[in-house]
């Protein structure tokens, strides 16, 4: 559940000469006990001591049973908001269709109904749709009563004892997390959803900064719109840090702040090799590397795109060297009984990763999966696309540690997947001939065709489905490994449809042929 901070400016509130019903939160967060409350908002300084809040179930219309008895002593206090808490409520609030009321002496002065097959004598008109879970259902504007639920109320977050809606109030979310490493020496980003909350327009947009690092200023933005801002930060060097985000609304005081830790490199560990789509019984699972001293009771976090994962901790008594993450640890056992089982980890639950398409939360990649420390920072993180591999049973394999832009870390395995294999070796390397990946999107990556042998002039035609050339790359291979980079475009700078492209590298007795894909689209 994401997490927020409300920056608010009170205002003036006009109410009418009776007290309203203007904030519900009935299903809080977690679990309810001691979390719910009723807002009152009314004149500061009237007596609540002849008022009574009623609740219905929905399931039995005309069946209210006592919520609350306003007793001696009880007013409306200066604010012009009235909260009542759990303690003072004589029954558990549900979930709807159910139904509210206040009355004095028996007087009902207010009704509030909501949820979907309410009957029709349990609210104002139409019912108020139902609140999000965690949130409250408030009053918008506050104080103001048309007699029409559904018109009248909406669901908000919780603001117990203020105005839901003030004229001016901004909602800062947490920092979307990162999926690939800050890389040492490397500018990097983090985005963040900003919310205008309030009642009024900006009309000059709001500053983030990070101390000294970076600062961004957002456009105006209206009422109830959102904004997607990103910070840019400057190249750093390797290590864990923590720094202080800071959010004002120029001309206004409305200023707080959120403290961000982050880790630039990778490691503790590092992922090195995927097995997504296995063809046989033992599940799916993720080699790692400890790269580093790592504290064996430090807990790290194994999630997917959509944020579905579990905890794990490093097997004791692992100093170094590399273990397994996996699905089911009996059947990869029972596949692979080579394999050392004070290696292995189970995680439940595991990870949901797709094997085809492209994901809803980060197209046009298939899935991502990351390892986050217990401060939520980020340790190693990847994102695939399903056809990077050829045949289920192929493993993806780290490539680069950091890989240079356009490209990605990791590529379809050359031979069968080998789960803690002793012998890891990153690109740089390796002495077999490779393009990766095999399938490529030019609008997020490029391909990377990498070649051994002997020293010289080299020239790489590629060519489409028909025969016809539709580009020439040029190189040297002076120490022996030649690398060059294509990004998808023909001779003359445009994006080449999606189809296959087969390629002919030649020049001073060396001639090698394959085939690479462009799929903008994930199959």
């Amino acid at each position: 559940m994401r997490s927020y901070l409300f920056l608010i400016l009170t205002y003036a509130i006009s109410v009418s000469a009776e007290p309203l019903l203007n904030e519900v939160l009935y299903d809080p967060e977690g679990t309810d006990s001691g979390k719910e409350f009723v807002e009152l908002i009314g004149e500061p300084g009237l007596g609540l001591q002849d008022f009574q809040l009623e609740f219905c179930n929905g399931s039995t219309p005309g069946q209210w049973q006592p919520l609350w008895q306003g007793e001696e002593g009880d007013s409306i206090p200066f604010s012009g908001f009235a909260l009542i808490r759990s303690e003072r409520l004589l029954c558990s609030l549900q979930n709807g269709p159910d139904a509210l009321r206040l009355s004095r002496n028996g007087e009902v002065l207010d009704l509030l109904g909501y949820g979907t097959g309410l009957d029709s004598g349990l609210s104002e008109t139409l019912p108020a749709k139902e609140a999000s879970s965690g949130k409250s259902l408030g009053r918008r504007p506050d104080g103001v009563d048309t007699d029409q639920n559904i018109l009248d109320w909406f669901s908000c977050e919780a603001s117990p004892g203020r105005a839901n809606w003030p004229d001016l109030q901004f909602r800062l979310g947490e920092p979307d997390p990162l999926w690939i490493v800050p890389e040492p020496g490397h500018p990097w980003s983090l985005s963040l959803e900003v919310e205008n909350s309030g009642r009024l327009d900006w009309t000059e947009g709001l500053l983030l900064s990070a101390e000294n690092l970076t600062e961004s200023l957002l456009p105006p933005l209206a009422s109830g719109s959102l904004f997607s801002a990103s910070l840019l930060f400057p190249a750093m060097e390797e290590g864990y840090g923590e720094v202080l985000l800071r959010a004002v609304l120029p001309g206004e005081e409305l200023e707080d702040s959120l403290l961000l830790p982050y880790k630039v490199g990778v490691g503790p560990l590092l992922m090195s090799e995927l097995l997504f789509a296995p063809d046989s019984d033992e599940g799916e699972w993720l080699e790692c590397v400890i790269l580093e001293e790592a504290d064996p009771l430090e807990e790290y976090r194994l999630e997917d795109l959509s944020g579905s994962g579990a905890e794990f901790y490093i097997p004791l008594p692992l100093e170094n060297g590399s273990f397994l993450l996996c699905e089911d640890r009996t059947a990869l056992l029972w596949q692979r009984p080579e394999l050392d089982a004070s290696r292995i980890v189970e995680v439940r639950p595991w990870p949901s990763l797709r094997n085809e398409g492209e994901s809803p939360e980060m197209p046009p990649w298939t899935e991502g999966l990351r390892i986050r420390d217990a401060r939520g920072r980020l340790i190693d993180g990847l994102l695939y696309r399903g056809d990077w591999i050829l045949e289920k049973g192929q493993s993806l394999e780290r490539r680069h540690l950091y890989p240079p832009a356009g490209l990605s870390a990791w590529a379809a395995s050359p031979l069968l997947a080998s789960p803690l294999d002793p012998s890891f070796p990153l690109l740089d390397d390796q002495d077999f001939d490779e393009v990766t990946p095999l399938a490529f999107n030019p609008l997020v990556e490029r391909a990377e065709f990498r070649f051994h042998g002997v020293a010289g002039d080299r020239q790489l035609l590629l060519f489409d489905a028909a025969g016809r050339p539709v580009q020439q790359l040029r190189g040297s291979q002076s120490s022996g490994l030649l690398c060059l980079l294509w990004d998808g475009k023909d001779r003359e700078g445009r994006v080449l449809p999606d189809g296959a492209y087969p390629w002919l590298l030649v020049g001073e007795g060396a001639e090698k042929k394959g085939l690479c894909l462009i799929r903008s689209a994930v199959r």
